[in-house]
């Protein structure tokens, strides 16, 4: 079998999984209201903002923290997101645990730095 025909077979399978038809499900629904959407996207732009600085190891300002948790309130208002946020964790960590099998299973080299920024990743998304 081909690399890429494997590569194919894998995405056919993460489609045809609950994770994917769930995220998808949620996507959708979030896509669908404007509100909903701009309500996301404004959760999003704030954690980028607090996970850049602890990428760089910076401290985090407080009031980027408190807009962080006066977002993340939010979030018992508008369950919809709730579940998309969790549904896009699951997929994303298929994702992650087969980056990380491929990276270990074939002694994939990676310098200190980068290793350090996919700790600091992995901390933050606990």
């Amino acid at each position: 079998m081909n690399v890429y025909d494997a590569l194919r077979q894998m995405e056919r399978s993460i489609k045809d999984s609950q994770e994917y038809k769930r995220y998808q499900e949620l996507r959708n629904k979030i896509m669908e209201k404007e509100e909903t959407k701009d309500i996301l996207m404004d959760i999003r732009k704030k954690q980028v903002e607090v996970q850049s600085f602890m990428m760089m190891g910076q401290e985090i300002p407080e009031e980027k923290m408190k807009e962080l948790e006066r977002v993340n309130e939010l979030l018992t208002f508008h369950p919809t997101i709730n579940e998309f946020l969790q549904a896009e964790y699951m997929l994303s960590k298929i994702f992650e645990d087969i980056s990380k099998s491929l990276t270990e299973t074939f002694n994939f080299w990676m310098p200190d730095f980068l290793q350090q920024q996919e700790d600091n990743v992995e901390e933050i998304s606990k």
